[in-house]
């Protein structure tokens, strides 16, 4: 099994740049192409109160948030440097209940029928901020445990992952595919001009070792 702390670690500490075309709101059929290097961020530990907050936060599901946030308070994966935004943001414990109760804003409209996994009584711990669409464990019935990706039109899909150790693998996976397809394409990557560009693949050109806070 692999260890997800090693694993996103390990991730977070190579070079990483994306092959980009121009973004959607640029010349779609233009053959241009750049290469932009692409950073992470891995937060320093989570103080004592912090940790006892994932526990009584998530209950039986704390385990594996604590063996994480214990290392670190959160992370940035796939930060575009030509702003001051990240593909992913795994929060910081201090923002868990502003983001659950955003998420329960949103959601309010939401029926038991369209909620199976009754994620509007699951807990918010990471989004995507060029949608603030965000990620949700499940606290409660047949899917309790489970992280869905919870979308403002009162949408998601299956599970996104079965735990928390799986959910982290599973941001590093195909980068491509979630950026472009799971997050649906908004994010873009800014050279130093400030012109937008979407990933198109991952790039063979090294890039700087990731930044760790």
């Amino acid at each position: 099994m692999v260890d997800s702390l090693t694993h996103i670690r390990s991730f977070a500490e190579k070079p990483l740049a994306f092959l980009c075309g121009p973004y959607r709101t640029r010349e779609a059929a233009s053959t241009e192409r750049c290469v932009i290097p692409i950073g992470h961020t891995l937060r320093p530990p989570a103080d004592r109160d912090a940790l006892q907050e994932i526990k009584e936060m998530l209950g039986q599901f704390a385990d594996p948030f604590l063996r994480f946030y214990q290392q670190h308070d959160g992370l940035q994966l796939y930060k575009d440097p030509g702003s001051d935004l990240s593909g992913v943001d795994v929060l910081p414990v201090s923002m868990w209940k502003e983001a659950t109760h955003e998420k329960n804003l949103w959601l309010a409209s939401m029926t038991d029928e369209d909620d199976p996994a009754q994620v509007r009584g699951g807990v918010a711990f990471a989004y995507v901020p060029e949608t603030a669409n965000g990620f949700v464990i499940s606290l409660e019935g047949d899917y309790a445990g489970q992280i869905f990706y919870v979308k403002h039109d009162d949408s998601y899909m299956p599970a996104f992952a079965a735990n928390f150790d799986e959910f982290l693998i599973k941001l590093t996976a195909d980068p491509i595919n979630l950026l472009n397809d799971v997050f649906g394409g908004v994010f873009s990557c800014h050279d130093q001009d400030g012109r937008g560009w979407t990933p198109q693949s991952i790039a063979s050109t090294a890039t700087p070792p990731s930044e760790s806070v």
